[in-house]
């Protein structure tokens, strides 16, 4: 086991992981996702203990996940782009993923296919989008349908 200490910045708290070894401007500091921040001033808080197995995730985060090159949000899982919108160096996450198959499937009739293997996004019958499948709603026939869609229709319906 090994401790790290706990920082608070910008009145979030933070594990310190120690400086990237790729930009030693930034530290690497999670919160439950694999963040690069400029620590500036930062209070000590505390200290916490990880476990081998905890550190080993948390670093596997940082390897695979990060900053979306296309919307910027942090993700613990991206990707290399797709044939239709290759970025050099870039990795994408599951939503722009999902927003780029919905827009490519619509215009040119192409699917670009899923996130992984093991993606169980959906396309709504309403909106077209390609959304993650615990915010669906099954309906007949092996079709779908997004919470957001569904609570306008029952919106329309009173």
């Amino acid at each position: 086991m090994a401790n790290y200490n706990l920082l608070r910045v910008n009145d979030r708290l933070y594990i310190h992981l120690g400086a990237d070894e790729e930009d030693p401007v930034y530290q690497l500091a999670y919160d439950g996702l694999p963040n690069r921040i400029e620590i500036g001033e930062a209070d000590i808080v505390g200290t916490v203990e990880l476990t081998a197995e905890q550190l080993e995730k948390i670093q596997s985060e940082y390897e695979n996940g990060g900053e979306c090159g296309w919307c910027g949000e942090i993700a613990r899982k991206l990707v290399h782009p797709h044939i239709f919108d290759f970025a050099p160096r870039q990795k994408m996450c599951k939503n722009c993923w999902n927003h780029d198959r919905g827009v490519y499937l619509g215009s040119i009739g192409v699917d670009i296919g899923q996130f992984e293997e093991d993606d169980d996004s959906k396309q709504c019958v309403a909106c077209r989008k390609f959304i993650d499948g615990k915010r669906l709603l099954k309906l007949e026939d092996e079709k779908y349908e997004c919470e957001d869609c569904a609570q306008h229709m029952s919106d329309m319906a009173t």
